[in-house]
């Protein structure tokens, strides 16, 4: 049996399993019931989104990014996301990503959406238009580029100051209504190995994308839009929303003008001084979906949940990545180590964490996907953090939901939560 706080009640064994905490994050930061604390959300700058049908909205600051679901804004109730489209049809649950949880991120290219700016642009044999079809954000803002020639070659770019060592990693992205690859790094870019994918983002609009590991140093990255790429030679081709940043994926859009934009961090906190959302003891089950390869993040950012203690990082529970499952005790903490092979790119992931107390032992268990990755034992009495829960933290991740148990879960219902 355990008691609900919210509730006043207890459940009886074999009912429903019920969250002592129960955070669903398809469309807003409200908890399952009034009585239960509601997160703390902050970014200090604007961000962008991407809705149901596909098109790109820009986030105000300080607004949660709920990508996938329908978003209003009007003057008398704000920003709201819906589940449902305006005919209050359902959006089918693959779309509804939920909270967008993005670290700090600059989008290193100057005038990301007007390629008739020079000297910011450059090229030969080209011609843009400007403003010659709907963008990916609704508006009427997409350049057309004519190549004029197939040889000598046609192409524009834009040469960016960056210091390169060999190792660093940078992914440039750009929309366009073409699939034909149009875009790749220019030719004074050091040498390095490229992984290009390109992403249909509906409404006839694709967005290519490569990323380089570097494995020569250098002083200059250049983004190049050329015909003899994938050899489309003389054509015209709709473009918008260039990016260049320091990263192994894209991330979301950032607009940029005359300068070089920065989109602040996402954060995200639950505060837990009463304990009424993290206990000493606990299961935690979440749904997250990686932005990237588990291969693509270092180990410190692979933290699914964090918590923070004045007491030191020994007091704190914490998720990071590394090569297998594990669980490390702490002096009233510990940290859980994922399996960064297990994360696939775009691919949704159910886990369950659960610590718990058993006399002088804390039994630890991992679950992904209805499958137990983890259970062991270690001498610890818990003591971590009443301070606060953070959720994403450093992790680029859709967080789908969120759910808190106090009670020790069974092998059975830890693998029903995370099915």
């Amino acid at each position: 049996d355990y008691t609900l706080p919210w509730k006043g009640s207890v459940w009886k064994s074999g009912r429903q399993i019920r969250p002592f905490y129960d955070l669903p994050l398809k469309t807003s930061l409200l908890p399952a019931h009034s009585a239960m604390t509601v997160p703390t959300f902050s970014r200090t700058t604007t961000g962008t989104v991407v809705d149901f049908e596909g098109i790109i909205h820009t986030a105000k600051i300080n607004e949660a990014r709920f990508q996938g679901a329908r978003r209003i804004e009007d003057l008398v109730d704000g920003v709201k996301y819906f589940n449902t489209d305006s005919a209050g049809k359902k959006i089918p649950n693959a779309i509804l990503r939920g909270y967008l949880n993005e670290p700090q991120g600059t989008n290193l290219v100057e005038y990301s959406e007007d390629y008739s700016q020079t000297p910011h642009w450059d090229g030969s044999n080209t011609t843009i238009a400007t403003n010659q079809t709907i963008a990916p954000d609704g508006t009427l803002t997409a350049d057309k580029i004519s190549f004029a020639s197939a040889s000598p070659t046609s192409y524009i770019y834009q040469s960016m100051a960056r210091t390169i060592s060999i190792g660093d990693i940078y992914t440039i992205s750009a929309y366009t209504k073409t699939s034909d690859r149009i875009l790749a790094f220019g030719g004074a870019t050091p040498a390095g190995t490229d992984v290009y994918s390109i992403r249909n983002v509906e409404n006839g609009w694709y967005r290519q994308i490569i990323t380089r590991t570097f494995t020569a140093s250098g002083s200059v990255i250049q983004h190049l839009f050329s015909s003899s790429i994938g050899s489309v030679g003389v054509s015209e081709h709709f473009i918008w929303g260039s990016q260049t940043e320091e990263s192994s994926f894209p991330t979301s859009y950032i607009k940029t003008e005359a300068s070089t934009i920065t989109r602040t961090a996402d954060s995200l906190t639950v505060d837990n001084s009463d304990r009424d959302v993290l206990p000493n003891s606990f299961a935690l089950a979440g749904t997250w979906t990686p932005l990237g390869n588990g291969g693509d993040y270092d180990n410190s950012d692979l933290r699914l949940f964090d918590t923070q203690d004045s007491r030191g990082d020994a007091y704190e529970i914490t998720v990071i990545g590394g090569t297998d499952y594990g669980y490390a005790a702490g002096t009233g903490g510990g940290v859980f180590t994922v399996k960064k092979a297990d994360l696939i790119k775009g691919t949704e992931n159910k886990y369950a964490f659960q610590v718990f107390q058993d006399g002088s032992d804390v039994n630890a268990k991992i679950y992904k996907d209805g499958v137990e990755k983890l259970s062991e034992t270690e001498t610890q009495t818990l003591d971590h953090s009443n301070e606060s829960l953070e959720l994403g933290t450093v992790f680029a991740s859709n967080i789908k939901d969120i759910k808190i148990y106090n009670k020790k879960l069974t092998d059975s219902q830890l693998k029903v939560v995370t099915s």
